[in-house]
């Protein structure tokens, strides 16, 4: 998919509204030890365009403070089925706060190990197919 010129331009706006804050708490050293690295605008905006559409679930399983997330609704996803998976509590709670303004509920955000099949468990979509980087998985 194309995403419009003034689309992309609300993914760089929300960038930059958020971008102060978006490491929260978490030291550079402590983000480092975490492997907690932020997708910067223009990569958000490529990994959309390789989405064939908006339908259906979207989850983004490493989600730090929703970058991806919130590029995806402002792009058209419906906010109620996009979902992320956040190892820290912290940006987990960072991330809820930031994507409520979107219209994303906040359950759908969960704290949890992506590599564990118990977390993926815990998502309100679980058992349903939804996209990660333009596949269906």
């Amino acid at each position: 998919m194309i995403l419009s010129e003034k689309t992309k331009q609300k993914i760089f706006e929300d960038y930059e509204n958020c971008k102060d804050t978006m490491y929260g708490v978490l030291t550079e050293k402590e983000r480092k030890a975490l492997g907690a690295f932020y997708t910067p605008p223009a990569l958000v905006i490529k990994m959309i365009e390789k989405f064939e559409n908006l339908e259906g679930d979207i989850v983004d399983p490493c989600c730090g403070c929703g970058l991806l997330l919130s590029g995806v609704v402002i792009a058209g996803a419906n906010p109620k089925k996009v979902y992320g998976i956040e190892f820290n509590e912290g940006q987990a709670e960072l991330c809820r706060n930031r994507l409520e303004q979107y219209g994303v509920p906040r359950e759908n955000i969960i704290t949890g190990d992506c590599l564990d099949n118990k977390t993926w468990e815990k998502l309100p979509c679980y058992k349903k197919t939804f996209k990660f980087g333009g596949m269906k998985c």
